[in-house]
C-alpha cells in the first residue's frame, strides 16, 4: 500500500493471519470503494505451540 502512496494504518489484533488479512482488505476496500485482497504473516514454530504466530511484528519490535 505504502508503494501506492496509500496510508492506512490497520491494527492487527486478529487471533489469527485469516483474520488479520481480512481486516486489512476491508479496511482498504472501503478506503479505495474497490475489491481488495491482502496477507498477513508471521513465524509460527511448531515445537513452540505456533509461537510468536499473529504477534511475530510485536515481538520482533521488542526483541531486536
Amino acid at each position: 500500500m505504502k508503494d501506492l502512496g496509500i496510508d492506512i494504518d490497520v491494527d492487527e489484533d486478529e487471533p489469527t493471519f485469516e483474520g488479520n488479512a481480512l481486516k486489512k482488505a476491508t479496511a482498504l476496500s472501503k478506503e479505495l470503494k474497490l475489491t481488495c485482497i491482502a496477507d498477513d504473516t508471521g513465524i509460527s514454530i511448531k515445537s513452540l505451540d505456533g509461537f510468536p504466530g499473529v504477534k511475530t511484528k510485536r515481538w520482533l519490535s521488542r526483541n531486536w
